[in-house]
């Protein structure tokens, strides 16, 4: 099989198939029998040796995992949910925002206007018992209420408490989480120094109690209102007041990468691991240097395959 327009961390096989991530978030599948030699960007190959690194098999925890934006997208005008249907549309964004994340690819918002609509709204995870970690870079200061303040993704009732702000930046440039009018759990350092910081929060709702964790490290936390809180949250890069009264402070400015949310809490250990993380490992390369043979290769071309679609080979 010809498929040297891919590495090897864009291909892995498991004994019948042979998976090519087209590197925009979705992957075609060739199915084979009889297949002795594969040719890539890197070399020529058995279909035996693509196989994925312990390292990359343990890329995060995945229990409770229901949304999971990588930002990878890397060009167009919508962002891909990676494990479910919360996939979105980049709305006062043209795709020039795309660029370096801290893994991978990452997303900048303006902080004027910038946001992604979700095609699902998350308070049925993010209003109860949750974890929220990703990826921040900016230099933005918020307000002292957090209801003012953007967010990574946040809601604001005026006049109400039924509201919700995860990622939230206060006036100090500190983190936070905190529903209704709760202070809400603030980070003990500010993190808009311009740098990439890993951030996670989670909420128990049956007790109220919210952690906050900057780059792997508790970093505070707070017990404030108990429950279950249902205003939607469909917009990553801002806090949205459904009285549409929001100040210009409720959009985040700066760039985020690797946005995930669980439906539990996170322990200290998981949220270490989501931390450390550093870019997928490539596959381990198990026969490199394999001489193809003297037939022709069969050449697979996938530039104009549909996302998701196989291909079945002899």
């Amino acid at each position: 099989i010809d498929l040297r327009g891919y590495d090897l961390s864009q291909l892995q096989d498991n004994g019948s198939s042979i998976v090519v991530d087209l590197g925009n978030g979705e992957s075609f599948t060739i199915n084979y029998t009889n297949i002795e030699h594969i040719l890539t960007g890197e070399g020529t190959f058995t279909p035996e040796a693509l196989q994925p690194s312990p390292e990359a098999q343990q890329w995060g925890p995945e229990d409770g995992l229901v949304a999971h934006w990588a930002l990878d997208d890397a060009g167009g005008n919508t962002v891909g949910d990676a494990v479910g249907s919360a996939g979105g549309s980049m709305t006062n964004m043209d795709g020039s925002e795309w660029g370096d994340g801290h893994l991978d690819g990452g997303l900048t918002f303006d902080g004027v206007d910038d946001y992604v609509h979700l095609d699902q709204d998350m308070s049925e995870t993010l209003g109860c018992t949750a974890t929220m970690s990703a990826w921040i870079k900016t230099t933005q200061t918020g307000a002292a209420q957090s209801y003012y303040s953007p967010s990574i993704i946040g809601s604001e009732q005026s006049g109400g408490t039924n509201d919700v702000r995860w990622g939230f930046i206060d006036n100090q440039g500190r983190i936070g989480m905190g529903v209704g009018n709760d202070t809400g759990a603030r980070s003990a350092e500010a993190i808009n120094d311009g740098e990439w910081h890993h951030v996670a929060m989670t909420r128990n709702a049956d007790t109220g109690e919210v952690r906050v964790y900057v780059d792997g490290v508790l970093s505070s936390s707070f017990t404030g209102q108990a429950g279950h809180y249902d205003t939607p949250l469909q917009d990553l890069g801002r806090t949205f007041d459904f009285n549409d009264s929001a100040p210009e402070t409720a959009y985040f400015q700066g760039s985020l990468d690797d946005i995930r949310v669980y439906n539990s809490e996170l322990d200290a250990d998981q949220i270490a691991q989501l931390a450390a993380m550093t870019e997928p490992a490539p596959p381990v390369v198990a026969d490199a240097g394999v001489s193809a043979g003297e037939d022709e290769p069969a050449v697979i071309d996938l530039t104009g395959g549909n996302p998701g679609a196989s291909q079945s080979i002899e």
